[in-house]
This record gives C-alpha cells, structure tokens and sequence, in this order.
C-alpha cells in the first residue's frame, strides 16, 4: 500500500518545481528580483547606520582619552585627536593601551613632528 503514490501528493511539488522553474526561465522573477533588490538596499543601509553609531562612540571616548592626557599642550592633543580618527587602528591601539604606554605613545608621535 505504500509504494502507491497518487496524484495529489505530488500536485503541490510539481506546483512548486514548475515555480521554480518558470523564475529559472526568468518568468515571475521580476517582482522578486525587486523585493531582493529593496531588502539589500534596506540592509546597507541599516549597517552603516550601525557604523555611523559605532564610530561616532568610538570618537567620543578617544576624543575624551586623548584630551585627557595630562602634560601635553592642548593644541598638540588636538592634532593627535585629529590624526588617531583619521587612523582609526592606530586610535583603537590608543585606547587600550595603559596609561604609561599612551603617553610614551605621545611623546614618540610628538618627536615624529619636529
């Protein structure tokens, strides 16, 4: 009894692979192409979203970091601020280094400008 198959088991399969067939053809692919297309979009823009708040952190707390650091002119501190986001690796560097190496770290960055 069960090596009978009949029609109606097999009607929404061969529904389904005819579907897929016709959008390998390139029938009805269309609206799907533009709701594909519409989703990539949305989700691009939701990552840089997602970036923007990410980065605009991050250059919040160096900002507060680097200024912070006690001994150096302000206007040094400035330009360094100004190079670390322009670098953003050597800025991620910055922040999780101890307080000591931070300011070795300054104090090599402020010989590289003389």
């Amino acid at each position: 009894m069960s090596d009978v198959q009949t029609d109606e088991g097999n009607e929404g399969s061969s529904a389904h692979n005819e579907s897929l067939e016709d959008r390998r053809q390139g029938k009805c692919s269309r609206p799907w192409d533009d709701m594909m297309a519409k989703v990539d979009g949305m989700s691009n823009q939701v990552g840089k979203l997602i970036e923007a708040l990410v980065d605009d952190t991050f250059v919040e707390k160096l900002y507060s970091e680097v200024l912070g650091m006690e001994g150096f002119d302000m206007a040094f501190l400035e330009m360094t601020f100004d190079y670390l986001v322009a670098h953003q690796l050597e800025g991620k560097k910055f922040m999780v280094r101890r307080l000591e190496m931070r300011k070795k770290w300054l104090q090599t960055f402020a010989s590289t400008l003389d």
